[in-house]
């Protein structure tokens, strides 16, 4: 992965600026103070990490960084696939962060979350600096040194599996264990039986409903009954005389359709009517409606207040969550069993491939600890005594089951201290030492000042392992020291102008501009020797 061109827009100190990167080493100097750090926060910006407000400079309400990432990384091609993105005709990717009151985020065009950006490019753009070398101290990062030189993918893939597994199995155990909860069991057990001791299916429970409602309003029910027997009555009286004039009518005036007909049709529905009328109220007599029955409606009416039901069906709904849900409780002693004995395999299998990686992390401790100590001598650093050191433990983590240390001795003893005992200048030597020894290509990574408190020699040394390393990976470097800034296959120079206490701009430097750049850095710029001794590291 190269990063082609990056664009700042009213970001921090700077109104505008374009840099058009080497794909190699490329360097970036400046007076103390220009704001040359600048370049880290736009680079955790492009990482994923998020934008603070303070990002956003004086020419507007929001800012922003954008990118051309020229894409060579499988591994960042089937991320892009899997995010539903697609490359350019020449594989690159155009990242855009927007900040301000709101903050977008568009690779091509297309408008994605943070997490995506992050989970992109957070392992492919690495940031290191002596203020930031706390990577020295993290298990994980150390870790995945020592492992690069150790374990295989195969390896790896197969304990993050079984480990993965392990995990979910003893949170669902926990998740199950918290969930048992015998009061809750009874109560809704409670509940259940509370319902079901009415001793109504839903169809008898409908029913009673009809007959208590029909008994609340059996004097108005029958006294309407009584009307529309009646009305009924007169209804068909009326009929008969209807349809005995409209025969004749049907007889003089031969209709295409008989009017006859249609009235008998409304005749035979109107005694529809009044059969089924007459049906339901017999249905419904006073004697089979009992005091039992009352209190069973009674009971009903209670429960439904009680489950804040609005309606039988909504009742009988709860009643089938309730039971469904005591189901699954008075289940979770067996799933718990069952998954204990899932773990307990799973358990034989880490142990068996943890000490295959303790294994092999041993035997190549030696070889990993010689590259590191090769870097460090380079460094000015063959004194100290290296020590990587691995044991073992009772639990299991993501790095299987043991612990590691990596532990220096600088004042002579046979005693191991921890690696925060180095001075700054011996922690950045250390850090670049175990950039340098860690392998990968196809990385961007920004080192800030990592060549601070190294001088002289060591300072050479130091750039020299950079340069090397650049055929690599792709670099910046953000340097003070003449001589690493001299190696860069690019140069670029924060320019501030301290009247109006903004950065102008960041500009490309070459030949005798930037033979005058590393003639200041030496000490003077307008110092013959010193242009001279600049001419010099240039070539």
């Amino acid at each position: 992965m190269k990063i082609e061109r990056i664009v700042l827009k009213n970001f921090l100190i700077i109104k505008h600026s374009e840099i058009e990167l080497s794909d190699k080493l490329n360097i970036v100097t400046g007076e103390t103070g220009s704001g040359k750090s600048l370049f880290v926060s736009a680079f955790r910006l492009l990482k994923g990490e998020r934008a603070q407000k303070e990002l956003i400079g004086k020419w507007g309400n929001k800012g922003e960084v954008s990118a051309i990432f020229k894409i060579e990384n499988e591994g960042i091609k089937s991320l892009i696939k899997k995010f539903d993105l697609e490359l350019n005709e020449n594989n690159s990717l155009t990242i855009r962060r927007i900040f301000g009151a709101k903050n977008s985020i568009y690779i091509n065009g297309s408008l994605v979350t943070l997490s995506t950006l992050e989970k992109i490019f957070s392992s492919f753009i690495e940031i290191s600096s002596q203020f930031e070398n706390r990577e020295l101290f993290k298990k994980e990062y150390l870790f995945n040194l020592l492992d690069k030189h150790s374990l295989s993918n195969e390896l790896k893939k197969e304990w993050n599996d079984i480990f993965r597994k392990y995990q979910n199995i003893r949170n669902e155990i926990s998740r199950l264990e918290k969930k048992q909860d015998l009061k809750k069991i009874d109560y809704l057990m409670f509940q259940i039986n509370e319902i079901k001791e009415l001793n109504l299916t839903f169809e008898e429970a409908k029913n009673l409903e009809e007959q208590v409602s029909f008994l609340e309003n059996q004097e108005k029910i029958v006294e309407i009954y009584n009307e529309l027997e009646s009305d009924f009555a007169s209804l068909n009286l009326l009929f008969t005389k209807i349809t005995s004039n409209l025969a004749e009518f049907d007889k003089l005036l031969k209709p295409k359709i008989s009017f006859l007909e249609r009235i008998n049709s409304i005749s035979i529905e109107s005694e529809d009517v009044s059969m089924e009328i007459s049906k339901i109220a017999s249905a419904f007599d006073d004697n089979d409606i009992d005091e039992t029955a009352k209190e069973k409606f009674d009971t009903l009416n209670r429960l439904l207040f009680k489950h804040n039901s609005t309606s039988l069906e909504e009742l009988f709904e709860k009643l089938k969550e309730m039971e469904a849900e005591l189901s699954e409780l008075e289940k979770i002693p067996q799933t718990i069993s069952e998954l204990n004995f899932e773990l307990s395999i799973l358990m034989k299998k880490l142990e068996k491939t943890a000490k295959e990686m303790e294994d092999n992390r041993i035997k190549k401790i030696p070889v990993l600890e010689n590259k590191i100590k090769l870097y460090l001598k380079k460094f000015g650093m063959g004194n100290l005594v290296f020590k990587i050191k691995l044991s073992s433990k009772d639990i299991f983590d993501e790095f299987g089951k043991n612990d590691l240390f990596f532990g220096v001795n600088t004042v002579g003893g046979e005693e191991i201290h921890k690696l925060s005992s180095l001075s700054g200048g011996e922690l950045s030597r250390m850090l670049l030492a175990f950039k340098l020894v860690d392998e990968e290509t196809g990385k961007f990574i920004l080192f800030d000042e990592i060549d601070s408190n190294i001088g002289g020699e060591t300072a050479v040394a130091a750039t020299n392992e950079l340069k090397k390393n650049s055929d690599k990976n792709q670099m910046v470097v953000i340097t003070h020291f003449p001589q690493t800034a001299a190696k860069g296959e690019k140069h670029f120079v924060v320019l501030k102008d301290f009247k109006n206490d903004t950065v102008t701009s960041i500009i490309e430097i070459k030949n005798e501009k930037r033979v005058k750049e590393l003639a200041r850095m030496l000490g003077d710029s307008s110092s013959q020797n010193h242009l001279e001794l600049a001419k010099q590291l240039l070539t």
